[in-house]
């Protein structure tokens, strides 16, 4: 197990760097810094991480001042955390990912199976509310397209793939209990705002449990993936799940 001292420190470092950044540029300051290249390795339990960037380009760690400064993404992949960055605020974001089980479903529960489109890998979501019945955003006439998506009330049969479907699990301290989960996906029936990258199925199934529209998938992108999956979506109207 990874010391809890050893990961403070390295996420620290890797904190400092993006603060350093946002206070460099939200003033319009250029400071100029000695940073050492060492051929630093970093290993977790054994194993070593390559650091790169956002578009998965190979980053070389580097030292200034005593500390180690490494690419937060990469830093957010190696202990399992969602990465999210805000260039309009200059703000990092790094959040603990739910863990995908597999379990009876019960009412409240936010349940999701894994598909592919158009060479995409990704994940269906919605909130199961009991009786073999389930709220999610998809297309009533089944066109597929984004404009028309909606937030209906379906049965499981399908929509979502039995043999495939997993629960997430939470930190219960952080979300709503499952019959307030259930009340809020109910008081979004017919809501037609689904947008792939800024509100997806995903978005509105998390809301329902944290009452915060957050997608681990598309946080998990990097910008050229961002840039493809925009351009697929806004060519073909597509909506990734619907």
């Amino acid at each position: 197990m990874i010391k809890k001292d050893f990961i403070k420190g390295l996420i620290s470092g890797a904190l400092l760097t993006c603060l350093i950044t946002t206070a460099v540029f939200a003033t319009d300051i250029q400071k100029n810094v000695t940073a050492a290249y060492k051929n630093i390795k970093i290993f977790i339990n054994g194993t070593e991480i390559a650091p790169a960037d956002a578009n998965g380009k190979p980053v070389e760690p580097f030292i200034v001042d005593g500390t180690i400064y490494l690419p937060l993404r990469s830093v957010g992949k190696a202990f399992e955390k969602s990465v999210k960055w805000d260039g309009s605020t200059y703000t990092a974001y790094l959040d603990e990912v739910p863990q995908k089980v597999k379990k009876d479903l019960e009412p409240g529960d936010i349940i999701g199976d894994p598909r592919s489109l158009a060479g995409y890998d990704y994940e269906h979501y919605g909130v199961y509310i009991g009786d073999n019945k389930v709220i999610h955003y998809m297309t009533p006439n089944n066109s597929g397209k984004a404009a028309d998506g909606e937030v209906c009330e379906t049965t499981l049969d399908g929509h979502f793939d039995k043999s495939k479907v997993f629960v997430l699990k939470f930190d219960k301290e952080k979300i709503f209990s499952p019959e307030e989960t259930v009340k809020r996906a109910k008081s979004l029936i017919g809501e037609k705002n689904y947008n792939l990258l800024s509100n997806n199925c995903e978005h509105f199934a998390l809301w329902c449990k944290t009452n915060i529209r957050k997608s681990y998938q598309i946080d998990s992108l990097t910008s050229d993936q961002l840039g493809q999956l925009k351009s697929l979506s806004e060519m073909m109207g597509i909506g990734v799940g619907l």
